[in-house]
């Protein structure tokens, strides 16, 4: 469940933002002060990437096209980023 929260959590899904089947975030990046295990497991499994963010010395996580096709099949919505 943590790793599927936070999937949604990038990319900012709420339920109540999807309009015809589609929601459309203008983001896709999750920033924590150091490496988290859930999205480590993502990034091995293919669904996220990860980069350092040197100004903030953060790591930052992102959904990869296959994180996003996996998370349309599981909400049965289409994802649009923006």
């Amino acid at each position: 469940m943590q790793q599927m929260d936070a999937l949604k959590c990038a990319i900012g899904y709420r339920p109540y933002r999807v309009e015809n089947g589609i929601h459309v975030s203008t983001r896709n990046w999750c920033g924590y002060r150091q490496e988290m295990p859930f999205w480590e497991d993502l990034v091995v499994k293919g669904y996220a990437t990860k980069r350092l963010h040197r100004l903030f010395n953060e790591t930052v996580y992102s959904l990869s096209e296959s994180g996003i096709k996996y998370l349309e099949n599981v909400l049965s919505v289409k994802i649009k980023i923006s």
